[in-house]
Formats: C-alpha cells, structure tokens, sequence
C-alpha cells in the first residue's frame, strides 16, 4: 500500500512528523501534489502557521511475522 509522510521544518531545519495518510484512492489520475498539499493544510488548519511541508512516498509492507514497515520510496518539498 502506499502512503504519506508529511513533515515540517523548523526555523533550526528540524523535520518534525506531522502526519500519515494511506492512499486509498484507486483512480491514479485523481493522485496529485496538489490534492496530497491539500490533504495536509486541511490536517493542520489554517492556524496552524505551518508553511515549510515536506511530503515522503512511502510503501508500508507486511513482514513474515505481521507487522507493518514503511519503505521510502521518494521525497518533495511542497
């Protein structure tokens, strides 16, 4: 499955996680930066005064034993 990684940057240049969100949407035309952007301004609201967003594809694969890790795949600045 693919997924998000969405991270903000501090004044220092510190990432600090902000979220995750699992793609679930099968119609590949409708992926855009710009619906992932919006998908993250809508998880941090507009008060959040959080302007430097960086968005890492990720592939979170199944082991043998069950649990779940994440693979990077590629990374942006939005």
């Amino acid at each position: 499955m693919t997924a998000y990684e969405f991270y903000s940057r501090d004044e220092s240049g510190e990432l600090h996680l902000i979220g995750v969100l699992p793609e679930r949407r099968s119609d590949q035309e409708r992926i855009t930066d710009k619906s992932i952007i919006k998908w993250a301004r809508s998880l941090l609201g507009d008060e959040s005064g959080v302007n430097n967003i960086s968005c890492t594809t990720i592939k979170l694969e199944k082991s043998n034993n069950g649990n779940i890790y994440p693979i990077s795949i590629s990374q942006k600045e939005l």
